[in-house]
Parts: C-alpha cells; sequence; structure tokens
C-alpha cells in the first residue's frame, strides 16, 4: 500500500535516511537525524567501512524506540548531485531490505532530490512507486 503525505517526517518511525558513502552527515535531512540521533553517526561509519553500506545495499540502525533509520545511498559524495543509478539501486534494495526486518511500515523521503538534485516527479517517483508495488504487504508512506 502506498499514501502520499504533505508533512514533516517523523522521526518517531521507521523513515529512510539519504546518505552519501563517505560517512558525512553535515547536510538536509541527515544532519537532522545526526542531531537527533548522534549514536546512529558511529554505525552508519562502521557500515561504510565494512562495505555493508555500499552501491545497492541499505542498511539500518535501530533507535531506542525499535524502530528504524534506515540509511539509504544517494550520493557518492555528499559534494556531487546523486547519480540516478545510485538512487535507483537503493531503491531496489530497500523494500526486500525492510521485509526482511519484518518492518510493515515505512516512511521514504524524496530520495536524492533535494540537496541531490534529481528530479522527482519525472526521474525518482515512477521508480519508486514501480519498485514498492511489487510489495504489496509493506506499507510505504512517501513524503512529498
Amino acid at each position: 500500500m502506498i499514501t502520499y503525505v504533505r508533512t514533516p517526517l517523523d522521526f518517531s518511525t521507521t523513515f529512510t535516511n539519504p546518505v552519501n558513502l563517505v560517512g558525512v552527515m553535515g547536510a538536509g535531512l541527515a544532519r537532522a537525524v545526526a542531531t537527533a540521533y548522534p549514536d546512529c553517526v558511529p554505525a552508519y561509519r562502521a557500515d561504510l567501512r565494512s562495505g555493508s553500506l555500499c552501491e545497492g545495499t541499505v542498511t539500518a540502525w535501530r533507535k531506542p524506540d525499535g524502530n528504524y533509520i534506515i540509511q539509504v545511498p544517494t550520493k557518492r559524495n555528499w559534494r556531487d548531485p546523486s547519480p540516478l543509478t545510485l538512487v535507483r539501486a537503493s531503491i531496489l534494495a530497500l523494500f526486500p531490505f525492510c521485509e526482511s526486518l519484518a518492518i510493515d511500515t515505512v516512511h521514504v523521503v524524496k530520495l536524492g532530490c533535494g540537496l541531490g538534485g534529481l528530479d522527482w516527479n519525472h526521474q525518482v517517483k515512477p521508480y519508486l512507486l514501480e519498485t514498492a508495488s511489487r510489495y504489496p504487504s509493506l506499507a510505504v508512506i512517501i513524503h512529498e
């Protein structure tokens, strides 16, 4: 099930956090997440060092409330725009990953579209919808 909302992301849920592959959470939503959950930063960097977070993968950090922050690579380097191929590979990994953790609801932001510069309506949203539709048991809340 896919639902659209136009409300700010609620950090008390399981949600996606767009990250880069160099370990910097210095801007945008990633910075807000790092500020709210400073313990997730060392875990994110450890996932990068171990290779568990790379192109085509996502990882999660379990919050004290039991929900997850799902780290979704959208940039190789924080200074660069988001490559569409990276964002699509991350989207492809996201939903089976949620199923593997028995997550029933995930809040998804406009991956790669804010500071990443991709076009939500033409480049990212259609692929996200197509991919999410393959997982009907997962509630996907899209923050537009």
